[in-house]
C-alpha cells in the first residue's frame, strides 16, 4: 500500500503493536533477516585436511558479522546492535566434512547504522564459499516526542489512565518502520498483555478499554483541529 502510494503524506502514524498502556515506543531498531548458503567440499573426517567443511565457513562468515555489526550495551538499556543466529543446516553425518550449509541470521540495529550499511558490512563478512540468498528487513526508527501531536497522544492518554505514560525504546520491529520514509511521527502502543506469538497470548480486558478511551480522545481532538 506504501509502494501503490496509497497513502500520502501522512500526518502521522499509530501502529498499535508495541508498547503498553502506561508506555509509547518512540523508538525501534530495525531489522534485517538474511540467509546464507555455504558450498564445501566433502571428505571423511579421518582426513579433514582433504575437505573444506561448509559449515565452518557459515560459521566464521558469523563470527565477522558479529565483529562488524554487534555493539555493546553501554547503557544498560539494551540499546545496542545484535546479531543472532536463528537456524542452521547442514551435514549428513557425524564422520563427513559437509559439502553444504545454509543459515538464517538476524540482525537487530540503532540509529547509528542504516539498511544498507548493513547490506554493505553483510558483503564485506563472506569467506570464501559463502553467498547470500536474500536479506530482508526495514529501517530503525526515532519519533521526536517534542511533537505537537505526539504530545497530544501523551496528554490523551494520560486523561485515560489517570497517570503520566512515559516515552520508551524497543528491540523489536513492526510495521511502523515502513512509513519513516514520510517523515511523520511514528507511535507504537498497546493494551497490557503478554505471551505475544504463543498459545498464551493474552491481552488485559480493563487495559483495552482504557486505551479505547484514550484513542477517542486522541481522535476527537485531533480531527477538531484539522
Amino acid at each position: 500500500m506504501i509502494h501503490d502510494e496509497v497513502f500520502k503524506d501522512p500526518r502521522f502514524v499509530l501502529a498499535l503493536d508495541a508498547g503498553r498502556e502506561d508506555r509509547i515506543v518512540s523508538a525501534q531498531k530495525g531489522v534485517a533477516h538474511i540467509k546464507l548458503n555455504a558450498t564445501g567440499k566433502q571428505q571423511h573426517n579421518c582426513e579433514p585436511w582433504l575437505g573444506v567443511n561448509a559449515i565452518d565457513a557459515i560459521l566464521q562468515t558469523y563470527t565477522n558479522l558479529q565483529n562488524l555489526i554487534q555493539t555493546s550495551d553501554l547503557s544498560g538499556g539494551r540499546w545496542y546492535n545484535t546479531v543472532s543466529i536463528g537456524n542452521i543446516e547442514g551435514g549428513d553425518a557425524v564422520n563427513q566434512i559437509p559439502a553444504a550449509a545454509s543459515a538464517e541470521i538476524d540482525i537487530r540495529f540503532t540509529d547509528e547504522f542504516t539498511l544498507d550499511y548493513i547490506k554493505k558490512k553483510i558483503k564485506s563478512s563472506l569467506v570464501s564459499g559463502v553467498e547470500m540468498e536474500h536479506c530482508l528487513g526495514g529501517e530503525h526508527f526515532v519519533t521526536d516526542e517534542s511533537d505537537p501531536i505526539v504530545q497530544t497522544y501523551a496528554r490523551s492518554m494520560n486523561e485515560a489512565l489517570g497517570t503520566d505514560v512515559e516515552f520508551m525504546r524497543e528491540n523489536g520491529a513492526t510495521d511502523g518502520a515502513f512509513f519513516k520514509p514520510f517523515g511523520c511521527p511514528i507511535l507504537l502502543h498497546n493494551p497490557n498483555g503478554g505471551g505475544a506469538h504463543t498459545n498464551d497470548e493474552w491481552v488485559d480486558i480493563q487495559s483495552m478499554d482504557t486505551v479505547y478511551k484514550g484513542l477517542t480522545t486522541f481522535f476527537d481532538s485531533v480531527l477538531n483541529k484539522s
